[in-house]
């Protein structure tokens, strides 16, 4: 058995905070993980970075990601993939780690791009606002396809929206 109090006692209630949008958005049973990158860095990450623990603190706390909470999560992102990079762009780095590895680099290697972490984003603050809710009687909940990172296929089942700005490409 797992002392879940002196667990909560070690990590802190800041770190206990951020744990619901953190667990989310770096891979749950409705969220897919990012390639290569898991829970234990992620945490360790969040711990040394009081800018990143309030990014995730505050993911979840309402149905939007505000534009600085994204911002964070993204610079979050730069510094899981390449820790000691003064990027936070993520589709800065993911050109600055193609052109260091001359093209030789797996897709997996490379961070999402802006426009697919921000539909992870939004999946994951989709899933800790669920979780942050949960002791609500009759949360009102919006649907998740209404700009959640997920959207609805021709035969009304739910599919994971991958990428905004090529869809509306796509569709012009």
């Amino acid at each position: 058995m797992i002392d879940v109090g002196k667990l909560a006692a070690v990590l802190g209630s800041g770190v206990c905070s951020a744990l619901p949008g953190l667990h989310a958005w770096s891979g749950c049973d409705t969220v897919s993980a990012l390639a290569s990158q898991g829970k234990i860095k992620a945490l360790k990450l969040v711990q040394a970075n009081d800018l990143y623990l309030q990014a995730f603190t505050d993911l979840g706390s309402s149905w939007n990601v505000p534009t600085d909470v994204f911002n964070s999560i993204q610079a979050f992102t730069c510094q899981l993939y390449a820790r000691n990079t003064k990027i936070v762009g993520a589709n800065s780095l993911r050109y600055h780690m193609f052109c260091a590895k001359k093209g030789q680099i797996e897709s997996g290697q490379l961070p999402p791009c802006e426009d697919s972490l921000m539909q992870h984003t939004l999946r994951a603050n989709y899933q800790a606002a669920i979780w942050r809710r949960s002791l609500e009687n009759l949360p009102d909940v919006p649907a998740p396809s209404a700009g959640h990172g997920w959207e609805l296929d021709d035969g009304g089942s739910l599919k994971i929206r991958w990428m905004a700005v090529y869809q509306l490409q796509m569709s012009s």
